[in-house]
């Protein structure tokens, strides 16, 4: 894996605060964006987001019924939320075989017209070393096709 993306890795870490400025990640089928964080942060993004989507079930809930899915919320959320401790506790060290990326967005890594196909948003996420293709700091330009040529491995067809 690139020394440079270590290097990020590294100073968000002696940081203590994400990078100011997005990289851009390919995973085989995705295509990852976000601000290279602390890996402490993915336990603590973990706690806050596991706690906010307790709050908007029992949101959702009907009135009548709300007092009973916030019991049941809270027990979930003291098994996770003590899962998620354990596991942090468990990690003493900076994550070293996985990027912790924080605002993080996710996408097909086809093009389909910028995203059309959709994707998903996320406070923060761990990609692991091993998975990444390549990366990227810069806005890419998108070289358009004319639409009558279909690309194959290695040659046009």
């Amino acid at each position: 894996m690139s020394t440079g993306l270590r290097a990020l890795m590294a100073a968000a870490e002696e940081k203590g605060d994400a990078i100011s400025f997005p990289v851009t990640l390919t995973t085989g089928a995705v295509t990852v964006t976000g601000r290279v964080a602390p890996s402490a942060w993915w336990y603590q993004a973990a706690e806050r987001d596991l706690e906010s989507q307790g709050e908007r079930v029992i949101q959702r809930a009907p009135k009548r019924s709300r007092e009973e899915v916030a019991a049941q919320v809270a027990s979930s959320l003291e098994q996770l939320l003590g899962d998620v401790k354990r596991s942090s506790l468990v990690e003493h060290q900076p994550a070293e075989d996985e990027v912790t990326l924080y605002q993080a967005s996710v996408f097909p890594t086809i093009s389909t017209g910028g995203t059309q196909s959709g994707g998903m948003s996320m406070s923060i996420l761990r990609v692991p070393l091993s998975a990444v293709d390549n990366w990227w700091i810069v806005e890419p330009t998108e070289i358009k096709g004319s639409g009558s040529i279909n690309w194959g491995v290695g040659f046009a067809f």
